[in-house]
């Protein structure tokens, strides 16, 4: 009776193929899934960080205005080829009363995001696509 018998060194090696090609394909799927969540989170900061801003006029005491650089510092680092747009500055009264607007989100190869300020409430839309 022959004693026990242990893996060949050709086993292993198949082994570490099947597992490098399965990473190769898993791999860009679990990266493309983060850059999504990311874009994700960066929207919703956007209109959240909208949200806040007759808040912010009422608290300051002051009017405010906020252009698309100003918003881009309030939201922190975008990621790379991504840039906020405005048709024009949004202006807030000292009571926190809205001029209104359109904000869009853009990303290099992806379709813009746009988030439309309503006059004195400050509501914000939901995120549309530029058309």
């Amino acid at each position: 009776m022959p004693g026990p018998r242990g893996i060949t060194l050709l086993e292993l090696l198949v082994v570490l193929v099947m597992l490098s090609l399965l990473t190769g394909l898993v791999a860009p799927l679990a990266v493309n899934g983060l850059n999504a969540a990311r874009e994700r989170a960066v929207a919703v900061e956007l209109r959240a960080l909208l949200e806040g801003l007759p808040v912010r006029a009422f608290s300051a005491g002051a009017p405010q205005s906020y252009d698309a650089q100003a918003l881009s510092r309030l939201l922190g680092e975008l990621p790379a080829g991504w840039a906020i747009k405005l048709e024009a500055p949004l202006q807030y009264s000292l009571s926190g009363v809205a001029s209104g607007g359109s904000v869009s989100l853009l990303a290099t190869g992806r379709t813009p995001l746009r988030w439309r300020v309503q006059p004195v409430s400050g509501e914000v839309s939901e995120p549309g696509v530029d058309l």
